[in-house]
Parts: C-alpha cells; sequence; structure tokens
C-alpha cells in the first residue's frame, strides 16, 4: 500500500488506523476530517518513504512529532484548532510545500530553525489566520527557497475575503512581504 485515505472517518487517532504499521511502503496518507485531537505521527515512524501527509480538518491544536517524517515533502494542516507554528522546526528540510491554512495561528515563529539548516519549503498557505503584525512573519525570511506565499484570499470579484490575515490590510503589505522575501514569485 503506498496511497491510504480516510475522509470523515471518526478515527480519533492516528492509532486508530488498522494494521498501520504493515505500510512501510506509504508515501501519501490523507486522514481528513476523521476527529485526530493530537498528531500522533510517531505512529508513522516505520513510514519511512512517507511524502504527504494530509490531516486537515480536524481538531489538531499543536504541531508536534514531526522529525518522525524524515521524507516529508508535503504537509497540509489547514482547518484545525492550531495556535502555534511551534513544532514545525522538526520538519525534514525536505519539506517542500506546506498549508496551515484557516487554523488560529498568530505568528509565524515557529519556522525558525535552530539547527542551521536550510528549509525547502517552496510553497507556503498560511491564509485565515490570525496574524496581525509585521513582526510576526519575520521568520519568512528564512525560507530561501520559498516561491508561493498565501496570506490572504481574493474572491473573483476582487473583495479580500475573511481567509485573511490582518497583516495584509496594512498599507505597505505587499512591499515589506517583498523586502523579506525578495525572491518570491508569487504572493
Amino acid at each position: 500500500v503506498r496511497e491510504l485515505a480516510a475522509y470523515g472517518v471518526p478515527l480519533g487517532s492516528l492509532r486508530a488506523i488498522a494494521y498501520l504499521d504493515s505500510f512501510t511502503q506509504l508515501r501519501r496518507l490523507c486522514v481528513h476530517g476523521c476527529g485526530l485531537k493530537t498528531m500522533d505521527v510517531d505512529a508513522l515512524s516505520h513510514c519511512v518513504d512517507l511524502e504527504e501527509l494530509n490531516v486537515s480538518s480536524n481538531d489538531i491544536a499543536r504541531v508536534e512529532g514531526l522529525r518522525w517524517l524524515k521524507n516529508l515533502k508535503s504537509l497540509n494542516l489547514a482547518s484545525n484548532a492550531i495556535t502555534s507554528t511551534l513544532g514545525l522546526h522538526e520538519a525534514s528540510t525536505s519539506l517542500e510545500k506546506l498549508n496551515i491554512a484557516n487554523n488560529r495561528i498568530t505568528s509565524l515563529d515557529g519556522l525558525r530553525r535552530d539547527d542551521g539548516l536550510e528549509w525547502g519549503i517552496r510553497h507556503l498557505d498560511a491564509r485565515g489566520n490570525e496574524i496581525a503584525r509585521f513582526q510576526d512573519v519575520r521568520a519568512l525570511a528564512e525560507l530561501t527557497r520559498l516561491e508561493s506565499l498565501r496570506l490572504r484570499t481574493i474572491d473573483d470579484d476582487s473583495v479580500i475575503s475573511e481567509e485573511t490575515n490582518t497583516v495584509c490590510d496594512t498599507g505597505s503589505y505587499r512591499l515589506t512581504v517583498a523586502s523579506l522575501v525578495p525572491w518570491l514569485n508569487h504572493l
């Protein structure tokens, strides 16, 4: 088994997935809307080839345990109850795509690495959070490979939607972000 998906199944925990430890070649796992309360990803430590993890639309409050996922390239934590990005620093530098949209995050400080390694993140979606100040996005400067950043959503009528962080309402928003991340291709 290389891909496994569960949508809306009331699991509560990754450990509730029957025979999970036998899926040693698992590359993609989607556990969307399954009532997960914690990121008990240590249950995936045997999945050494896991590249994509989607735990969106759950009740996860903290990012934790990412050190177990050495080859993770895509992480979707959207629509949870996460208030802090602390714990993301444990993610592998192979992580390229990170979706933390629609949580309660107030700062991106958890993206600061203390191990001296360089992030591989190229795409970051952080819209729909509670980021209000530029000092709360300064960690973006550490994402030297970042190509695409979403901090707000504009609908088809060019109206900014509710999925916008209040920092985006500042008049110098685009210029300030461009000075923090001058290599960015899409904002």
